[in-house]
């Protein structure tokens, strides 16, 4: 299909306002190369050659976004925040809710170590937080510190026991262990075994 001049420029000057060719070319349904070849030719937009990116390459920014700011991600690897928005629809790794500093200096960080990190959250927001602990075997104050950061998930509030609960759980863990204890009531262990150092502290009446 060819397109009239007044057509390009509109999709050229569309890209200006936004700061985006990519999303600009995905508005106007054309090939990103096209609208970098028609910029060749009128250059209404100040771009710099097109650049293409692997999904480590996106996920790399992305991370660097939630763990700092989209504009820091922008200065650092040159990439408008537009595209990694756009990005971010595919991975949902950056979260504007997230808690981040703004970048003064560059900061080395293990890409693999960061995904991990937001795969568990998600597993949390998903599952729950002790599938969470016994699938991934990490510390539920790991887990807890994690999400402090990112903030994928909303922190659930804490359940209330009765002393009739909290003796039939301690009853249970007795019969068989903490472990399959907090497995079957949906707990954690440590709160288990904390019930039962606290009745052995507390003499019976």
């Amino acid at each position: 299909m060819a397109h009239t001049k007044e057509f390009k420029k509109e999709a050229l000057y569309h890209a200006k306002k936004i700061k985006s060719m990519q999303q600009a070319a995905k508005d106007y349904g054309i090939d990103l190369r096209t609208i970098y070849r028609w910029n060749d030719e009128y250059k209404i937009c100040n771009v710099k050659q097109i650049r293409f990116f692997t999904d480590e390459e996106k996920k790399k920014m992305l991370i660097y976004a939630n763990m700092h700011t989209l504009t820091g991600a922008e200065r650092e690897f040159n990439v408008d925040t537009h595209t990694l928005l756009e990005w971010n629809k595919k991975f949902h790794i950056y979260n504007p809710n997230a808690e981040r500093t703004e970048v003064t200096h560059k900061k080395e960080f293990t890409l693999q170590d960061e995904i991990f990190k937001l795969t568990v959250l998600n597993f949390v927001k998903e599952n729950s937080m002790i599938k969470a602990v016994y699938k991934y075997n990490l510390p539920r104050s790991t887990i807890q510190y994690w999400n402090s950061i990112y903030r994928v998930y909303k922190p659930r509030k804490h359940r209330i026991f009765s002393n009739e609960q909290k003796e039939e759980i301690i009853q249970y863990a007795s019969e068989t262990s903490i472990a399959e204890a907090a497995k079957k009531y949906k707990m954690y262990g440590d709160q288990i075994t904390r019930w039962i150092k606290d009745k052995q502290r507390t003499p019976e009446q």
